[in-house]
């Protein structure tokens, strides 16, 4: 879909660009945006492949994989960095020897999610709760090379968020934790609302988490500027959240997965429901020409802006 697009209703027939897969295809694509908007899709079956986008949908770049991709990858420098068995490879940028990870044999070790640190260095945590510190070398040759290695006490089910000098977890104890960026001490612990965290966002230099106990879900904010420090949270009795929230005038516009659309206020942290969709939501509301878009799961795109025009009206 171009922005233009978004200016009309009605039915979209015929693609503006497609993607021609295997017909062999036995797996569903994977797909990852990155933050300079690029796409990543990527299967496994029948082989491992991976095709990069731009943000238009032409394919700029394909290739086949040694293995099958084991994360998200995330961009990194002039490149793409590639979580397959065993290693981590930069990928679409000049030769750099892999990061080659060495794993106990006797289990099957898989990476669980990468994060930038900077231009020149990731973490990368693996199945075992191994946090690698890895650093991108120019001399003497290209290559990928582990700075350090820490392990930590609990599992973690969230990709880690890095913000300067600070490295955010959310352990199985449902804690929110704070490590050093370069020595990967832990710094600082704390308890969260309820017994499980849904979502983790980094939003500016704010952490946006949902949480829940029993059936009551919640949205917490946490300031990092000087230590981590809860600021405010609210209650979601619309239902969880479909993804990220979205910041529009002065507020959060929550999109629900049971097809309700809410608004959070900053000024007071109240939520108030402003329309619905009538279908299931599947990923976060996002902003094009200044129209808030959602997404169905029959594969329509809603523009709300006329439920927050009716809500002012009234």
């Amino acid at each position: 879909m171009t922005e233009s697009a978004f200016a009309k209703s009605g039915y979209r027939i015929n693609p503006t660009t497609q993607l021609k897969i295997p017909r062999e295809l036995k797996k569903s694509l994977q797909i990852t945006v990155l933050k300079s908007k690029k796409i990543v899709v990527y299967t496994d079956k029948p082989s491992p492949h991976i095709w990069l986008l731009t943000s238009s949908g032409q394919v700029e770049k394909e290739t086949d994989l040694p293995s099958a991709i084991q994360a998200s990858p995330i961009e990194f420098g002039k490149g793409i960095l590639l979580p397959l068995a065993g290693r981590i490879r930069l990928w679409n940028t000049n030769n750099v020897k892999d990061y080659i990870a060495v794993f106990n044999q006797k289990k099957e070790i898989t990476w669980k999610s990468l994060t930038s640190v900077n231009q020149s260095q990731f973490i990368a945590m693996d199945s075992e709760n191994n946090l690698h510190r890895v650093n991108l070398q120019a001399s003497p040759s290209p290559n990928l090379q582990k700075i350090t290695q820490i392990t930590l006490e609990s599992g973690v089910d969230h990709p880690l968020k890095s913000h300067e000098a600070n490295l955010f977890l959310i352990n199985s104890s449902n804690e929110l934790v704070r490590l050093n960026n370069s020595s990967l001490e832990k710094l600082e612990t704390h308890p969260l609302t309820g017994t499980r965290t849904l979502h983790f966002w980094k939003f500016g230099n704010r952490l946006l988490l949902e949480t829940m106990s029993d059936k009551t879900h919640v949205l917490e904010a946490w300031s990092f500027k000087d230590g981590l420090k809860q600021e405010w949270k609210s209650d979601l009795p619309e239902g969880p959240l479909a993804g990220k929230p979205l910041l529009y005038q002065k507020s959060l516009i929550l999109a629900h997965i049971n097809g309700n659309i809410s608004q959070l206020s900053l000024k007071d942290h109240n939520t108030n429901i402003i329309g619905n969709i009538h279908q299931s939501v599947t990923c976060s509301p996002a902003l094009i020409n200044e129209k808030i878009i959602v997404s169905s799961i029959d594969g329509s795109l809603y523009v709300v802006n006329n439920f927050l025009n009716h809500k002012n009206k009234d």
